[in-house]
């Protein structure tokens, strides 16, 4: 049995053994609704189904095809570990970075509804600022293994690849903190990005490629916050 999906503009075929349920399939397509590849071809990268019940496999699953992605897109653009939503209308994309842990995907769930859905852990900018993703199933759940669901479940639309980034901020998540947008120096910016990109060092003059998607996205922003939804309304201003 087979999946074909579409992430970060790749095309990868999950292989599922003949001795996983039949259901798995279906549980995966469910899940990656988002990511089914629409087209033929043959695939860039491969990934085999592991784990021993379906709850672990799909766990490793979003692992596998993150990574897959990611390796096969090395050297090619700028990658950042980030989540990302789009007006629907304009397709103007707001990417956040951070760490795992930082809160991206609670991100998403408090401020992605009726967005479009870009990823909540990777993000590719490519040279003029178009954006893809890994508009994967989100992962919930802070330790051990984290239940994936589907991004319906949470009202996202799906990206339809014209999106392209219009504001880039860094989550800094503070329970003292007052809900606030800071601008972020150049200088600064840099290596705060630098340490959440995959293969940056792949890249021809990276940081002048980093550079230019800071700029062309308006400038770094740092958000602090105390809960995800308090950033609801900076959201809807920086996707208007």
């Amino acid at each position: 049995m087979q999946v074909s999906l579409e992430v970060l503009d790749v095309r990868i075929d999950v292989e599922l053994p003949t001795s996983v349920d039949p259901r798995v399939k279906d549980q995966v397509e469910w899940a990656w609704q988002h990511c089914l590849a629409r087209s033929g071809g043959l695939a860039a990268r491969r990934v085999a189904w592991r784990g021993h019940d379906s709850a672990t496999g799909m766990h490793l699953l979003s692992q596998d095809v993150t990574r897959a992605a990611i390796d096969a897109r090395a050297g090619q653009a700028v990658m950042l570990h980030a989540a990302a939503i789009a007006n629907p209308d304009s397709g103007a994309a707001l990417a956040v970075v951070g760490a795992s842990g930082a809160g991206k995907t609670t991100w998403v769930q408090a401020n992605g509804g009726n967005r479009r859905y870009i990823s909540d852990e990777a993000v590719l900018i490519t040279s003029d600022l178009q954006i893809f993703g890994i508009p994967k199933p989100l992962s919930l759940g802070h330790y051990g293994i984290k239940e994936q669901v589907a991004p319906v479940e949470f009202g996202l639309s799906e990206a339809n690849g014209t999106e392209y980034l219009a504001g880039l901020w860094i989550l800094d998540r503070d329970d003292a903190a007052t809900t606030l947008l800071e601008d972020v120096e150049i200088l600064d910016a840099l290596p705060l990005l630098a340490q959440q990109a995959s293969y940056l060092n792949a890249l021809a003059q990276p940081l002048h490629q980093l550079a230019a998607v800071v700029s062309g996205s308006g400038g770094l922003r740092r958000a602090r916050y105390r809960e995800a939804s308090d950033l609801s309304e900076l959201v809807a201003e920086s996707l208007a």
